[in-house]
């Protein structure tokens, strides 16, 4: 259903000369994503089928990429490829420890041991969490356990 509306609007969209009244209706699909995303309902398929395609157009708008980084990361879909995507050009734009982590994960999926340890290990310089710096040093000794099993 969420699907459907949003579908709607972005037709609505498309078809609106008006500037103005073009603006209200990308805010009424944003405020509907933004309900979707916060309604227990939107799982990662869904959510890749949204920002998807949107990661590759807006891949220099730093904002843009973190805003997806963190939906996907709260939704647990840190295995997407919107995730993977955003987090490198997020990191191309600005390294991060969260960028770093994303594109490790991304190397680790395509086979690259050594790429994602080289993230990980980056992604623990950048970080100042105590915390997250041991999550992310146990996800590269995970990496790296795997490296070594294969």
């Amino acid at each position: 259903m969420a699907i459907a509306i949003r579908a709607s609007v972005t037709v609505s969209i498309a078809a609106e000369t008006n500037e103005a009244k073009k603006k209200g209706l990308l805010g009424i699909k944003d405020n509907l994503v933004a309900l979707f995303v916060n309604s227990g309902t939107a799982d990662c398929e869904s959510l890749q089928g949204i920002y998807g395609p949107k990661v590759e157009a807006n891949q220099t708008d730093l904002a843009y990429l973190k805003k997806v980084i963190d939906i996907m990361k709260m939704m647990r879909c840190t295995e997407s490829e919107a995730y993977l995507q955003a987090s490198f050009y997020a990191y191309k734009i600005e390294p991060t420890a969260e960028a770093a982590t994303g594109c490790a994960y991304q190397a680790f999926k395509k086979g690259d041991i050594d790429g994602a340890v080289k993230f990980f290990d980056e992604a623990i310089q950048l970080e100042t969490d105590n915390v997250k710096k041991a999550e992310k040093a146990y996800a590269a000794a995970a990496v790296l356990e795997i490296g070594r099993a294969h």
